[in-house]
């Protein structure tokens, strides 16, 4: 299978930040994005890069010779007509170059707050949408996926106390993905060998984060951290058909805790540009994680503040 694209993308953006006080700040922003792609893709007979350069004299040439022999162990399983050559059934496709274009637009805005209400804690909060261009699927003739598209909204506190030895910050934080891009292992009719695609499903997520650091001493910190995340699969879930290799990514919902749903159908361009329909369910997945940490701190302290030696304190 061979593959060529052509990718071009434009984006425009502008931020402000208005001081309403001395204390309080809004921020505003937007970000236009444009993306234009296409993908031509080829499956034919197998060809070797440097061909000339494999032959031996007095032997021939270790390309033929290993052609050869692929021939004949197919034909001995597959039947007199096999040629050896491994391509993927494409149908009216295979041999031809096939070409695909698509463009996407987006427009995401931002707005921040933060209120400083005292000297050493600050108040903020934030909504967001973010994007990201929809593509093709390399190995797979006529096989795309859509944009992803989130939002996201997060409030929070970021303090230090007593002259920087404490520190507190927290967060929570809600999100939605809509036709999230994720990596999968499928099976394809008509080829032996499964295929990496992307495919889409909606995911929506919230969750807490907490942080603490606390220096009693020069030399000497307690750091302690935590978060806690809610995450649901709604549409297009699951795992891949074919499980996920050990080493291969993987963005699909983990199954820790599965709730019960209605059925939603997914449908998939196929290599023969039709369509199939796989049955899939919400995923559900609770996850809880800590770090507690005492360490002596090397280095200088200022005030009260570990400083690294050679960089300036740390704000928040």
């Amino acid at each position: 299978m061979y593959g060529e694209g052509t990718f071009k993308a434009y984006a425009a953006f502008a931020d402000v930040t208005y001081a309403v006080t001395d204390r309080f700040n809004v921020n505003a922003g937007v970000r236009y994005t444009r993306d234009e792609k296409s993908w031509e893709w080829y499956n034919g007979r197998r060809e070797i890069s440097g061909y000339e350069r494999l032959d031996i004299p007095g032997v021939g040439n270790l390309a033929d010779i290993h052609q050869q022999i692929l021939t004949g162990i197919f034909q001995q399983f597959l039947g007199p007509t096999a040629s050896g050559d491994i391509v993927f059934d494409v149908g009216g496709l295979e041999g031809v170059h096939y070409t695909r274009k698509d463009s996407w637009d987006d427009l995401s805005p931002r707005v921040a707050i933060d209120y400083q209400f005292s000297d050493d804690a600050m108040f903020y909060a934030s909504y967001a949408r973010g994007y990201k261009a929809g593509g093709f699927n390399s190995v797979e003739v006529n096989s795309y996926f859509d944009n992803e598209k989130v939002w996201n909204i997060e409030a929070g506190i970021k303090s230090q106390w007593f002259d920087n030895r404490v520190r507190f910050n927290a967060a929570v934080w809600k999100y939605k993905y809509n036709d999230k891009q994720s990596i999968r292992l499928v099976d394809v009719d008509g080829a032996s060998v499964p295929q990496y695609v992307t495919q889409n499903q909606d995911v929506s997520g919230k969750g807490l984060d907490v942080e603490m650091l606390w220096i009693p001493l020069a030399g000497l910190r307690f750091f302690a951290n935590g978060g806690y995340q809610d995450i649901t699969c709604t549409e297009s879930c699951g795992d891949s058909a074919v499980g996920d290799p050990t080493g291969e990514p993987s963005t699909a919902c983990p199954s820790v805790v599965t709730i019960p749903c209605h059925l939603v159908t997914r449908w998939v361009p196929s290599p023969s540009m039709r369509t199939t329909a796989t049955p899939v369910r919400a995923v559900k997945t609770v996850n809880v994680s800590a770090t507690a940490l005492a360490a002596p701190l090397r280095g200088a302290v200022s005030h009260g503040k570990p400083v690294r030696r050679g960089t300036s304190p740390t704000r928040v």
